[in-house]
């Protein structure tokens, strides 16, 4: 077979069986789509609370996208910026290392973001919460924000319901210490419209006692205006003249 007819029979060989597509890269693919659904990043800054909701929020996204296992730690370490940007080099493993877990790698940034100390004290914060002068409103949302710091506080909906009414101002507690509730959310509820309640008879007991006020000051006023003066006398002591 001459050298033209040979080149002419390859080409038409590997139109018939083209060479397999070289390997996708599935990595690079499950980062692209965990991207796109813009995960939040992370800045170091000390503020547990945000380092908290920043955690859930990728733990969240990990379940949507469905990331494997492996990737769950370099995906996030790509969120990484500012302050914290040059930590997950720091904590990255040498080569011929096996890489990090998303629970080693968890572990870690608690240690380094997130102390003992600092889980102690946002505790401390929550075992400490009252609802004071916040409507019922503001005092569970308070009460959601810190309970994450003492998850074995609210491990059950009686231990939520016990710990919420023990920060519940007086007034409301002596109201519904005699209901029992199935859920928190239906304690939140009543409560809700209890604290409505108190407030609208309080608004109208006060306004009864200024609008007696008012006539007690009229009165008086009206018998102050009433009073007589004394009489002077305009006859002098002086002898008379006759």
């Amino acid at each position: 077979m001459s050298a033209g007819v040979r080149i002419v029979y390859d080409m038409s060989e590997e139109r018939q069986n083209p060479p397999p597509p070289p390997p996708p890269n599935d990595g690079m693919e499950m980062l692209i789509k965990f991207l796109k659904l813009k995960p939040p990043t992370f800045d170091g800054a000390p503020d547990p609370i945000q380092y908290e909701h920043w955690k859930r929020k990728i733990e969240g996204l990990f379940e949507v996208t469905e990331c494997p296992a492996n990737h769950k730690a370099k995906f996030a370490a790509h969120l990484f910026e500012k302050d914290a940007g040059f930590w997950p080099d720091a904590v990255k493993p040498k080569e011929g290392e096996q890489p990090l877990t998303w629970a080693e790698f968890k572990g870690l940034l608690d240690g380094k973001y997130y102390p003992k100390e600092v889980k102690w004290a946002e505790e401390q914060e929550f075992l400490n919460l009252r609802q004071g002068k916040m409507p019922v409103i503001e005092y569970k949302s308070k009460f959601n924000e810190l309970s994450r710091f003492a998850p074995h506080q609210v491990a059950n909906e009686e231990m939520k319901m016990e710990r919420f009414e023990r920060g519940l101002k007086f007034n409301l507690k002596t109201n519904m210490v005699a209901l029992t509730f199935p859920k928190l959310q239906t304690m939140y509820q009543k409560a809700i419209k209890v604290e409505r309640v108190i407030d609208e008879c309080e608004a109208s007991e006060l306004a009864t006692q200024q609008k007696r006020k008012r006539e007690v000051e009229s009165s008086q006023g009206g018998v102050r205006g009433n009073g007589r003066k004394p009489l002077q006398s305009s006859i002098s002591e002086g002898p008379h003249s006759i």
